[in-house]
């Protein structure tokens, strides 16, 4: 399924599932500096790590790629926990290219990934990790009800520092165990 969204700066975006034709793509997406500096991956990934994690997703994990013209220029992944008693929490993670920040790329994924954990998959909370000074994800976040709930100091090395993150939560509201 394919869903066109267009964003409030214009940008018309493709919505759609990964395949294995885009580990290329990714690949390039996620080796850009501005990117693989804000995920938990080291930089020079080769495509062939991109094709065998997307030959290898779980049925309890779904990537999404935003598409604009023909290029994937944002990318989120939801996977599932594995506990058997935080089976009710997702896992999320996001990617836009720099040169598409600041267009309505990640509230597009944002929305979609959300929509799936919420209405199709019955996720009870979503967290992620974010770099304490990666303003512009947090006021993403913030936006789509995500809290911080600790920091982690000096959780990751990068650029040659270790570098303090938040995990952050949003609970899905108006359920039982509320």
């Amino acid at each position: 399924m394919k869903r066109v969204v267009l964003t409030t700066s214009g940008y018309e975006i493709r919505i759609r599932h990964c395949e294995t034709t885009d580990a290329g793509p990714l690949n390039a997406l996620t080796n850009h500096h501005a990117v693989y500096r804000n995920l938990l991956q080291p930089p020079y990934q080769a495509a062939s790590h991109w094709l065998a994690r997307l030959e290898g997703t779980p049925t309890d994990a779904c990537s999404l790629v935003g598409v604009h013209r023909a290029d994937i220029i944002g990318w989120v992944h939801l996977h599932r926990d594995t506990a058997i008693r935080r089976r009710h929490v997702w896992h999320l993670g996001l990617a836009v290219h720099p040169d598409h920040h600041r267009q309505g790329i990640g509230t597009a994924l944002m929305e979609a990934a959300l929509d799936l954990a919420d209405n199709w998959f019955g996720a009870r909370r979503v967290e992620l990790n974010v770099f304490t000074d990666n303003d512009a994800a947090l006021a993403l976040y913030r936006r789509f009800g995500f809290d911080i709930e600790s920091r982690l100091r000096r959780h990751a090395w990068r650029d040659g520092v270790l570098a303090d993150s938040y995990q952050m939560a949003r609970l899905r509201k108006g359920l039982a165990c509320d």
